[in-house]
């Protein structure tokens, strides 16, 4: 699961699909906007980004990027 921030989500022009209830590390359960699936390229020195790329179910929050599971 990615947690990306509103500012990033607006510059690559996703929409809100539905919302989602995930849990806070402090044990809080709060509702987050849900905009689908990304596909997130990774650069690992000298492979090729096909062989790292990956899809990851996108939610928005914070004012920081936090991957997940």
């Amino acid at each position: 699961m990615l947690c990306i921030p509103e500012h990033i989500a607006l510059q690559l022009s996703l929409e809100t699909e539905s919302f989602r209830e995930v849990s806070a590390a402090d044990g809080r359960k709060i509702r987050v906007p849900y905009v689908g699936v990304l596909r997130v390229l990774l650069s690992l020195g000298t492979r090729h980004a096909e062989d790292t790329a990956a899809p990851s179910k996108s939610l928005l929050g914070n004012d920081f990027a936090m991957l997940g599971h």
